[in-house]
């Protein structure tokens, strides 16, 4: 009954086709819930990403920067570029001159990013300046006087469909995406398609999940839950279906154009509180608790602070994602460009 979930709606429809085309795996939401893929999704978790997740997030992000040589870069984008933690970090490598441009398709998120450059020192700096732009008309070029220079400009975009010119950037950056977009193959194609001849682009996605203690930790216990009360758990694509198939990935990377993939991996560790663990995780369950019966909930709650704080704070495991990252180069070739994919695992 009402446009703004119509569209949510929508674009859950739309992006469950193109996962089921690609991945032959049926997304199946929970009654109620708003598909991770959607813009919906993202203005609703904006403020839990903000504060707690995005900072880890950043880790890859800035290993992707190092990679891509965006010091070297006049005209960098990042998309997915969340509330903006890996753009303000990153920004301090560009050289004088250089533009940074960051896309989200999240308006919460890019509200989020502008709030983190007005409190900050950035914009004091006469050389500095940051612009949101809420709506792009026609394709843009980072290489217009209005932009070039500028140093950072936000826009409103999807990854599967950037609104800026063929062969417009040095270098690209996309952290923790990859996975999440329902056409992986199409972000690909977009990310080659917007990428200078000569240019470097980065990618990074969730690798190992058995080193990955951060997601299985809580998937483990949400299934023996399931398992106790006789629940069906809704099936869905894993978070690491690109990162655990190498030789998939590489071959969809080598298919968007790219040649001459490598890979390698990292470990970083997430030195999260019980509460800040607890928080980070409370869209999920109540998402989940909606299968289970009335007053599984507060126990589920409680179980599962008591562990989190046995295991990791008092215990002697760290909490740990593992993270593929993905950095290739666009050679001076016809129809190629030479990739070379690093793995890194973020803890």
């Amino acid at each position: 009954n009402d446009t703004a979930t119509t569209e949510i709606y929508t674009q859950a429809f739309v992006g469950s086709v193109r996962c089921v085309q690609e991945t032959g795996i049926i997304m199946k939401p929970v009654k109620g819930d708003i598909p991770i893929h959607t813009e919906g999704f993202w203005d609703m978790n904006a403020k839990v990403y903000h504060s707690l997740s995005e900072p880890y997030s950043a880790i890859a992000g800035f290993q992707l920067a190092l990679q891509t040589k965006v010091d070297k870069a006049k005209t960098v984008l990042e998309t997915a570029c969340g509330s903006g933690c890996n753009s303000f970090q990153m920004v301090q490598l560009l050289k004088p001159g250089s533009t940074l441009c960051c896309s989200d398709f999240s308006q919460e998120m890019l509200k989020y990013m502008s709030s983190r450059y007005a409190v900050s020192d950035f914009c004091k700096n006469p050389n500095n300046s940051f612009e949101l732009v809420p709506e792009c008309i026609g394709q843009i070029n980072p290489a217009d006087k209005e932009i070039l220079g500028k140093r950072v400009r936000a826009f409103k975009a999807d990854n599967q469909n950037l609104p800026f010119i063929n062969e417009s950037f040095d270098a690209y950056i996309s952290a923790l995406s990859l996975h999440l977009v329902p056409s992986p193959t199409t972000m690909l194609s977009e990310a080659y398609r917007v990428l200078k001849k000569g240019g470097m682009a980065g990618f990074a996605v969730p690798g190992i999940e058995k080193e990955s203690t951060y997601f299985t930790f809580f998937q483990n216990k949400v299934a023996k839950y399931a398992e106790e009360y006789k629940v069906e758990l809704p099936k869905s694509r894993s978070m690491f279906y690109l990162g655990e198939d190498e030789a998939g990935l590489v071959k969809m990377i080598k298919d968007s154009g790219f040649t001459k993939v490598k890979l390698t991996h990292q470990t970083a560790i997430l030195p999260l509180t019980t509460e800040e663990f607890m928080s980070e995780k409370k869209p999920r369950i109540e998402k989940i608790m909606k299968l289970f019966p009335e007053g599984c909930e507060k126990k589920f709650r409680e179980e599962l602070e008591s562990e989190v704080e046995k295991t990791f704070v008092i215990g002697n495991e760290l909490i740990t994602v593992n993270i593929l990252s993905v950095s290739y180069t666009h050679l001076t070739l016809p129809t190629k460009a030479q990739v070379q994919i690093s793995v890194v695992a973020v803890s």
